[in-house]
């Protein structure tokens, strides 16, 4: 039998921690921003899927993909073992002044 590597594809990603901050950033995984996609239920937070509601626990992954129209709910040991962290780009700073957009310079 054939075996077969998952393709690398990014994705946004948000950890349910159960704070209101945290829902701020899971409603634009959604390409509508509608607060009603998600809601709150204690420690958990309900999220409309492509396959209907699916209920998140405190340290779920709620992921969306590059071309997914809905984000999806996926347990922390299963996201730890299919996604790595890619880091983004650094905006160049002013070596002299140390700030980006430097007005000073132009750096």
């Amino acid at each position: 039998m054939a075996k077969y590597r998952r393709i690398p594809e990014p994705v946004e990603a948000v950890q349910w921690d159960g704070t209101e901050e945290c829902v701020f950033k899971i409603i634009p995984l959604y390409d509508n921003h509608k607060a009603s996609s998600v809601m709150v239920e204690g420690n958990e937070i309900r999220i409309m899927t492509k396959f209907g509601p699916k209920w998140a626990k405190i340290g779920y992954w709620i992921i969306k993909g590059v071309d997914w129209a809905y984000p999806d709910v996926v347990r922390a040991p299963a996201f730890e073992a299919t996604y790595e962290e890619v880091e983004q780009p650094q905006p160049p700073t002013c070596e002299t002044h140390g700030t980006e957009n430097c007005k000073h310079c132009g750096a």
